[in-house]
C-alpha cells in the first residue's frame, strides 16, 4: 500500500467509538481543510483531495474500514517498537553520564518523533528492561529532607568536641532511650542555666547553643530519628578521616597495609566491613585515590550500580555495560593505577580498558 493510512490521515483513532456520522463529519472537515486557498501545504493537499473519493468509499464500508483499522494498528505497533529502540539508546546514553530521572522520561516523550507514540509508562518499562533505575527527583528531595543536613551534623559535632562530649545525649546527661519530653526538659534547663550566667565564657556560649540544638533535634520523633541515624555514620566518617591521613601524599595511594589497618579499626568499632569498604571506594573515587584492596577481596563479587550484574571484585568495569566499579583501574599499557573517573590513564594518556585491579 503506497498511500497513507486513512485513520492516520484523518486523525481518527479506531479504539474510539466511531459511527458513520462522526466519520462523515471528519471527512467533510478534511475536505474543507484540503481545499483552503493559498495553503503552504498546497502540493500535499492536492494529493489528499484526489484521495477523497477513495477515503469515503473505504471508511463507509465496514469490511474495508476493518482492514484499514488493522493496518493502522500494525503501523502503530511498528512505530512504537522503533521508537522504543531509539528511546532506549537515549536512556542508555543518559545513564552512563548520570542517573536517569522522571524529568528525562518526560523530555524524551515530548520529542516530535515520540509524541503520541510513546507513553511515560512505556518509557519506564523500557528503562526497566535495560536495567536502568529511574529516580523521582521530587521524592528524592523529600527523602533528603528526612536526613539532617551535613552542615548541621558537622556543626553539632564540632561544638560537642570542644567540650569533650560524644553526642547530645551525653551532653544532656540523659540515656539515649529516654522519652522526648525528658530530653526537652533537660535541654530547657541547660538553656535557662546558661542564660543566668553573667560571665558569658566561650564554654557557656557553646553549651547554650548545643541546648538550643537539642530543643530542635528532640522536638519531634522524626528529628530525633534523623539525629540517631547520623550517629551511626560517625565511626565510618572517623575511619575515612584516618584513611586521608594514611594516603601517600605523592602517589595518592592507600596501600594494602593501610587498608588492613583501617579494617582492623573498623572491626574494633563494630563497623560493618562491607559498609566501610563501600564508603572507602566512594571516597577514593571522589578524592582520586588509588586503593589497593583487590588482594583482600579477591574472593568477593561487586554488583554494577547500573545493571546490577555480579562481577569479580578485581574487575574495574562491569563486564556487561563497562560502568566503573571501583575507585581505581590499572592501565593496560603502562600498568599504572589511575582513578576510574576519567577515560584515559593519568600517567601515559592511554584510553582505559577493562583491566583487573592489582
Amino acid at each position: 500500500m503506497n498511500r497513507p493510512n486513512y485513520f492516520e490521515l484523518l486523525g481518527l483513532d479506531p479504539s474510539d467509538v466511531l459511527d458513520l456520522s462522526v466519520i462523515e463529519d471528519t471527512i467533510e472537515a478534511a475536505r474543507q481543510k484540503w481545499h483552503s486557498p493559498m495553503s503552504v501545504q498546497e502540493q500535499e493537499f492536492r494529493q489528499y483531495r484526489g484521495m477523497l473519493p477513495d477515503i469515503a468509499r473505504v471508511m463507509n464500508d465496514p469490511l474495508l474500514r476493518a482492514e484499514e483499522e488493522n493496518t493502522y494498528r500494525a503501523n502503530k505497533e511498528a512505530a512504537q517498537i522503533s521508537a522504543l529502540e531509539s528511546a532506549g539508546e537515549q536512556l542508555l546514553l543518559i545513564s552512563r553520564a548520570r542517573p536517569v530521572s522522571e524529568a528525562d522520561l518526560e523530555s524524551i516523550g515530548k520529542q516530535p518523533e515520540y509524541r503520541g507514540i510513546l507513553t511515560p509508562n512505556q518509557l519506564r518499562q523500557r528503562a526497566r528492561e535495560l536495567h536502568i533505575d529511574v529516580i523521582d527527583e521530587d521524592k528524592q528531595r523529600g527523602n533528603e529532607s528526612k536526613t539532617l543536613s551535613p552542615d548541621v551534623v558537622k556543626r553539632i559535632r564540632e561544638k560537642l568536641g570542644s567540650i569533650g562530649k560524644p553526642d547530645l545525649y551525653d551532653f544532656l546527661g540523659i540515656a539515649n532511650d529516654a522519652p522526648l519530653v525528658r530530653l526537652k526538659n533537660a535541654a530547657t534547663n541547660v538553656v535557662e542555666e546558661c542564660r543566668r550566667h553573667r560571665n558569658r565564657t566561650p564554654e557557656i556560649q557553646t553549651k547554650e547553643e548545643l541546648a538550643t540544638e537539642c530543643l530542635v533535634i528532640f522536638g519531634s520523633p522524626e528529628q530525633r530519628t534523623r539525629y540517631d541515624e547520623s550517629l551511626q555514620l560517625i565511626p565510618i566518617d572517623e575511619l575515612l578521616q584516618k584513611a586521608e591521613i594514611l594516603v601517600d601524599k605523592r602517589s595518592r595511594c592507600l596501600t594494602t597495609e593501610a587498608v588492613e589497618i583501617l579494617l582492623e579499626i573498623a572491626r574494633q568499632k563494630d563497623v560493618s566491613e562491607e559498609d566501610f569498604v563501600k564508603a572507602l571506594i566512594r571516597e577514593a573515587t571522589n578524592q582520586g585515590w588509588v586503593v589497593e584492596i583487590s588482594e583482600l577481596r579477591s574472593h568477593d563479587v561487586v554488583r554494577c550500580p547500573v545493571c546490577d550484574t555480579e562481577n569479580p571484585w578485581h574487575y574495574a568495569y562491569c563486564k556487561r555495560d563497562y560502568i566503573p566499579l571501583h575507585g581505581t583501574v590499572k592501565c593496560g599499557v603502562c600498568k599504572a593505577k589511575t582513578p576510574v573517573n576519567g577515560l584515559c590513564c593519568r600517567s601515559c594518556g592511554s584510553r582505559l580498558e577493562q583491566e583487573v585491579m592489582g
